[in-house]
């Protein structure tokens, strides 16, 4: 007898066994959780992963400690989708909302977080998140932020003094009006005249002078065992409180793109950016370190950490600036160099 059932592609193939394996990994950690016994105000969390390639064992071995921690009750959730990291993220506040979790903290497959990403849960802030470092334009920087001199303020400013588009991506000049990009909505409007901006037009930053959608590290870290109010933050390790899920008006989580579809803003930085508007603050905890595995130039690390392969350059990590670079003594050098790749 002919078997005439239909044969998955290796890669659907692929997917579902990971999904499957996925699962067997929430049913051991909910279980771990349900036999421990927990102290009587144990915090309920939501521990959302947005798994979009695969696991790492830093992150599973944190996952079971949390687990077993009784000060918490953790609830796990896995979404196990490889279209886009928005859509994800989106499904875990969906997920989150149905639960009578107090927090939800976000943890990216890719983050091996710091064993106390939880207690950030104790100072009961909006939003507060660890520090992950990124690999951005050959940088490695941490992913909180403030936001930076505003850019529509200096094309506005450009336009109406030089009668220059400074930025053909996101605006353009017809008629002698011109014309900005609306990221949430995508499409123009007309802006501004050469004499100034349009009645009832408002600029992105609403007089402050800084973009909302644009941003820099932030620059000056707190002192040791202070967190820090800042603009925004990455949601690679990230904990939110349930009233700013319930308050964010849906999709929480949205990448916006410019005309050429060139992220314009990141799906991390919108939810900051729509969660401020609410009145709702931010947090950033600089020493709470966070490992992050990315495919990256492995030279372009070792150049910017030893400048040349005959000086050698450390990562002081220190509880004031974790991320500050020393330069050696010439002695330390000299005892260096025979170590250095050459």
């Amino acid at each position: 007898m002919t078997d005439n059932s239909p044969v998955l592609p290796d890669d659907v193939m692929q997917d579902l066994q990971e999904k499957q394996k996925v699962e067997e990994l929430r049913k051991e950690l909910q279980e771990t959780s349900r036999i421990i016994e927990r102290a009587p105000n144990a915090t309920k969390v939501f521990v959302g992963i947005p798994n979009m390639n695969t696991l790492n064992v830093g992150l599973v071995t944190k996952l079971f400690a949390w687990a077993r921690d009784p000060e918490y009750f953790p609830w796990y959730h896995f979404v196990t989708e490889k279209r886009h990291t928005d859509y994800a993220r989106n499904i875990l506040a969906d997920e989150f909302l149905k639960t009578n979790c107090a927090f939800m903290v976000m943890v990216d497959a890719d983050v091996d977080p710091n064993i106390g990403l939880l207690s950030l849960v104790k100072h009961n802030k909006d939003i507060i998140a660890a520090n992950v470092h990124c690999w951005m334009n050959n940088e490695l920087i941490p992913s909180l932020w403030q936001m930076a001199e505003c850019e529509q303020c200096f094309c506005l400013k450009k336009f109406t003094e030089e009668h220059i588009v400074h930025d053909p991506s996101q605006y353009f000049e017809k008629d002698g009006y011109l014309y900005r990009w609306l990221g949430e909505v995508q499409r123009f409007e007309k802006f501004a005249h050469r004499n100034g901006i349009l009645g009832g037009m408002k600029c992105r930053c609403e007089g402050t002078g800084l973009d909302p959608w644009v941003f820099r590290t932030w620059q000056t870290p707190p002192p040791p065992g202070v967190i820090q109010e800042i603009h925004s933050v990455g949601s690679a390790a990230m904990v939110v409180r349930r009233n700013v899920v319930e308050a964010v008006n849906k999709p929480q989580f949205m990448f916006l793109y410019r005309p050429s579809r060139e992220i314009l803003l990141t799906e991390d930085h919108y939810f900051c950016w729509k969660a401020s508007k609410h009145g709702f603050k931010i947090w950033g905890d600089f020493e709470m370190l966070c490992s992050h595995y990315k495919l990256v130039d492995l030279l372009g690390i070792l150049q910017r950490m030893y400048k040349s392969f005959n000086a050698g350059i450390e990562f002081q990590k220190t509880q004031q600036r974790p991320y500050q670079i020393i330069v050696p003594t010439p002695d330390e050098v000299a005892q260096m160099a025979p170590s250095l790749p050459i």
